[in-house]
């Protein structure tokens, strides 16, 4: 990947709580947390859907 290329984590899989940059997306996008996403992936696992499902959003 070049630098200067956007990244997406739009696709199918999972949330990865190693990438910071990652976890800032969804916590954006499901109006979460930083910390409120990694304790749903806790709960349920890495799964986007569950992850939004568990915080009352769909992902």
């Amino acid at each position: 990947m070049r630098p200067k290329e956007p990244r997406s984590f739009d696709g199918p899989g999972d949330i990865d709580l190693e990438d910071p940059d990652e976890v800032r997306y969804w916590a954006e996008r499901l109006e979460a947390t930083p910390e409120e996403i990694a304790e749903a992936v806790q709960k349920v696992g890495p799964n986007r859907t569950a992850v939004g499902l568990y915080l009352g959003a769909q992902a």
